[in-house]
């Protein structure tokens, strides 16, 4: 969090996405308003290596916990095949060499 004109406004520590509302950048009186606010419904995540966004905090998790891939699938309009995470929508390449005939779902 960062204190700026005497209001206190939030940065993703990994992509420094901001919430935001219909006025603009979302600001508070102080930081505890801040965490309650984003901690509760809106799903960031505050420890003592920062403020991550409820996206960067999922990538975060798998890449701890492990990526719950789904299976290989065609990347359109090419060969290459690849796989997504179903819980943070990271996605995995297969290598190159690894080639899919278009049209043809790879299990």
């Amino acid at each position: 969090m960062m204190q700026g004109t005497g209001r206190v406004t939030a940065e993703c520590e990994r992509c420094h996405a901001v919430p935001s509302g219909p006025g603009g950048n979302r600001t508070w009186a102080d930081g505890e308003s801040a965490v309650r606010a984003l901690t509760g419904d809106h799903g960031w995540e505050f420890s003592d290596r920062g403020v991550t966004c409820p996206a960067c905090a999922r990538q975060q998790w798998c890449e701890v916990t492990g990526h719950a891939y789904g299976p290989w699938a065609p990347m359109p309009d090419t060969e290459l095949v690849v796989r997504t995470c179903t819980a943070c929508g990271a996605q995995d390449h297969a290598p190159a060499y690894v080639r899919s005939p278009i049209g043809r779902h790879v299990a």
